[in-house]
């Protein structure tokens, strides 16, 4: 599902379907593309709602909007590869399983 509105002129991040495979494909996790002020929204199965930005590695800058949404979210997740995802997924069920 995207919230993207249908004449916007933006572009997706080349490595954006790489990255967000690994949540796509996890149970219980939910992906939307937002057009603006970051890439996706994301819902864990716990019901915890947070933002990302995707990224190319090493060319990917944030916007001036991005930066200052980072300044007042500072949660906000930067990602750049599906290890990035992985790893999110990996921290999420290791805390889950230590309880």
């Amino acid at each position: 599902m995207s919230f993207r509105s249908h004449g916007a002129a933006g572009h997706r991040d080349a490595n954006e379907a790489d990255v967000l495979a690994p949540l796509r494909a996890a149970p219980g996790w939910h992906v939307w593309l937002l057009e603006t002020p970051c890439d996706v929204l994301v819902r864990r199965p716990d019901g915890v709602l947070f933002l990302a930005e995707i990224k190319q590695p090493k060319t990917g800058k944030l916007t001036p909007g991005q930066e200052e949404l980072q300044k007042i979210h500072p949660e906000l997740l930067i990602w750049t590869r599906p290890e990035d995802t992985e790893e999110l997924l990996v921290r999420y069920y290791a805390k889950r399983a230590a309880r």
